[in-house]
């Protein structure tokens, strides 16, 4: 027999979502200044959402990538090590989440797919050679794209169709993404070295993801996110 849901449980939740937005406000105005930050991870509005749901900041969900948290120490950005990488990392992050969630599709089932057209928007929008994605075809997406990705390109723009694909693809590239500070605690989850695209980095496995206690502040990268965190700010102070 199903139980009714619980009205106070409700409340208990509404309420844990007001404080989580009032701490993600706080983490906004301190940007990444904070001396206690040891990490600096790239990431999206949605994954940020959905710290502010549950509590936890998610993990990738990639092949390979699931329950793993990747970062790097402040000292290697600042050095010039891996200077562009941080905001490279969370633009990809912002156009996957933003896409995937545009065309309802699984971030691991649908991976390969949505990385696929990653490679072909950075070509096309960010090199300037197509500024109207929406114009842009199959022919076109698979043109741009590493010669690995043209058959699921072809089976899931027959599919989806080409319109919707990049129609979602053009709202998802405007996306770049936010730059989170973790703390110095989340040494007690033991980070390893791991190298990536030819950057040395780090990460920490989180299968329940980053609990927002170990972020220390965040920076949006571009306009939209800036602008959503203006929001949150005036939505938490009224």
């Amino acid at each position: 027999m199903e139980q009714e849901p619980n009205q106070e449980d409700g409340q208990e939740l509404a309420a844990a979502i007001s404080d989580r937005e009032r701490i993600c406000a706080a983490l906004f105005e301190r940007g990444l200044d904070d001396k206690d930050i040891v990490g600096l991870h790239g990431t999206s509005i949605e994954a940020l959402q959905q710290l502010i749901a549950t509590g936890n900041l998610p993990t990738g969900d990639g092949p390979g990538n699931e329950g793993y948290i990747y970062f790097y120490r402040p000292d290697e950005v600042e050095s010039g090590l891996n200077e562009t990488s941080i905001e490279s990392y969370a633009q990809i992050h912002a156009f996957e989440d933003r896409f995937a969630a545009i065309l309802g599709l699984d971030r691991q089932r649908d991976d390969r797919f949505i990385v696929a057209v990653w490679h072909a928007v950075e070509t096309c929008a960010r090199g300037g050679a197509y500024p109207d994605l929406t114009e842009v075809n199959l022919e076109t997406l698979q043109a741009v794209s590493p010669g690995e990705y043209d058959r699921i390109l072809e089976e899931y723009v027959q599919r989806i169709g080409i319109k919707p694909v990049m129609q979602a693809a053009a709202d998802a590239v405007a996306r770049n993404g936010v730059v989170i500070g973790l703390k110095t605690s989340i040494e007690r989850f033991q980070p390893e070295s791991v190298r990536s695209i030819g950057d040395e980095g780090h990460r920490i496995r989180v299968p329940e993801g980053i609990p927002l206690a170990d972020i220390a502040g965040l920076e949006p990268v571009g306009q939209y996110e800036y602008d959503y965190f203006v929001q949150l700010q005036e939505r938490v102070n009224r």
